[in-house]
């Protein structure tokens, strides 16, 4: 990619780095294109507070003591935390630079505010429906916890203020952008979309015919209760022939005993449990597949978001089984690579996959929809000229990236 200016981007990270696979594209990207690239993160285990690593600077909320809930405590991301306001203010002296990039709001109204003092520019990179996400969330017993997180109202205002001060903005899908204008009295030009897509070295595989005697399905990734509906996959199986179907589950977490419970309780022997996989061994079992499912529910968190599983599925020549989730459900749709049951509906998953079973022919034409579909548009080649141009305009280059 071609070097244009040696800008210093800073990321404000909420959670601990290493790991964000959309950030770490977006840093790669940024990296590839002749910037620097620094990030300020949380840091719950205790690591340095400052290192390079792979030529990122990497600077970390100080810890104050050996109790790590202790410290997790004080570091909780929330923007009028003094812990975050202080190592915000004083980074940002540091680095002195010229675009800082936040991950979700939680910190977004503090790291603007520093940030227009300071007349650096802003990208808010909002990836979820956070307002949402709060008022799905668990319990929290922790009393100055559960106002942070429980406090619908508040998450309500940070996001619209957040939304209002930033420069510009990212999202994830289509959906996510619609109702952020339709709730801010914002331009349609301030928010860009830039989606969770795979790099097309990715491309896993091209779609093969295949002789199916038992259709081989899987599900990869988290195993909880809050959004992923894994025991609609259970509850349907008890409608499917289990001579016919076998369902391959990859991943773990806090659902999986209760997943393992319902399948003894219906005494189903098509449910096969791999637990967590390293990413290489994973793509290997995929190669082994049929099709990918994504069974997420339809709450208001993943109505406004889209999970990185689908685009692997589809990079990996796997036709897709999706819940009628709108940003799933459009995609499935459009690139005419899939299927799609009622959310949280057994039954019309089982018939879904009775469907598909008297109609196995079509599974390779899917299969290639998808792949072509990664290969011609959901990609991050195409996604991260588009955050690259974002961040041009707002810098003031007149350069474009072209696709």
């Amino acid at each position: 990619m071609k070097k244009i200016k040696n800008y210093k981007i800073l990321f404000i990270w909420q959670g601990d780095w290493p790991w964000d696979i959309r950030i770490d594209k977006q840093i790669k990207s940024l990296i590839n294109s002749g910037n620097d690239v620094a990030i300020l993160a949380r840091n719950t285990r205790h690591e340095k507070n400052f290192e390079i690593i792979d030529n990122v600077k990497i600077h970390r909320i100080n810890n104050f003591s050996t109790n790590e809930y202790f410290d997790n405590v004080l570091s909780t991301p929330f923007f009028l935390n003094p812990m975050w306001i202080i190592k915000m203010y004083k980074i940002f002296k540091l680095e002195k630079p010229d675009l800082i990039i936040i991950r979700d709001i939680p910190l977004a109204i503090s790291a603007i505010k520093i940030a227009k003092a300071l007349k650096i520019k802003t990208i808010l990179d909002i990836a979820e429906h956070y307002p949402a996400l709060i008022k799905e969330s668990k319990y929290i017993n922790n009393i100055f916890l559960r106002f942070l997180f429980k406090n619908l109202d508040l998450y309500k205002y940070i996001e619209k203020e957040a939304v209002r001060i930033c420069d510009s903005l990212l999202v994830v899908v289509e959906e996510q952008k619609e109702r952020l204008l339709s709730e801010n009295k914002i331009e349609t030009n301030k928010i860009s979309i830039v989606s969770n897509t795979p790099w097309l070295t990715n491309l896993y595989k091209t779609a093969s015919q295949k002789n199916l005697n038992k259709l081989k399905i899987v599900y990869t990734g988290c195993i909880d209760g809050k959004f992923r509906d894994l025991k609609t996959i259970i509850e349907a199986c008890k409608y499917l022939s289990s001579a016919d179907i076998e369902f391959n589950i990859v991943g773990s977490g806090v659902l999986l005993d209760e997943l393992k419970v319902m399948v003894d309780k219906y005494n189903l022997t098509n449910v096969i449990f791999h637990g967590w996989m390293e990413h290489s061994k994973m793509l290997e079992f995929l190669n082994t597949q049929d099709i990918g499912i994504v069974p997420h529910n339809d709450s208001d968190v993943i109505q406004y978001t889209i999970p990185n599983k689908i685009f692997d599925y589809m990079a990996y020549s796997l036709p897709i089984i999706v819940s009628s989730a709108r940003p799933l459900k459009r995609i499935v749709e459009e690139t005419a690579c899939g299927y799609v049951y009622e959310a949280c509906n057994p039954k019309s998953l089982a018939e879904c996959i009775n469907y598909i079973l008297q109609n196995k022919s079509e599974l390779y034409q899917k299969a290639q929809n998808g792949y072509n579909a990664i290969k011609n548009k959901y990609n991050w080649e195409k996604d991260s000229i588009i955050m690259l141009n974002v961040i041009n305009n707002y810098l003031g280059n007149n350069y474009d990236f072209k696709n």
